[in-house]
């Protein structure tokens, strides 16, 4: 009879792999922006810094509606 804390492990086995390899795909594609669009991504990253420290400010994760485009 399996422990109660195996679900946990065997979920975790499985996921700290994956975990890894979302990390690095997400660090290739990281790189890749700040070689080809530095000054784009410095921007976005300034506008996510001004919304997490104000929330009524511009929302960098929400798309514009088509009259703000």
């Amino acid at each position: 009879m399996p422990l109660p804390g195996d679900h946990l492990l065997r979920k975790l086995t499985l996921a700290i792999p994956e975990a890894v390899v979302h990390h690095r795909a997400f660090s290739a594609f990281s790189e890749g922006m700040r070689k080809e669009n530095a000054n784009l991504l410095a921007e976005w990253e300034q506008q996510v810094c001004a919304w997490e420290a104000d929330r009524r400010v511009f929302c960098p994760y929400e798309l514009p509606n088509e009259s703000e485009l």
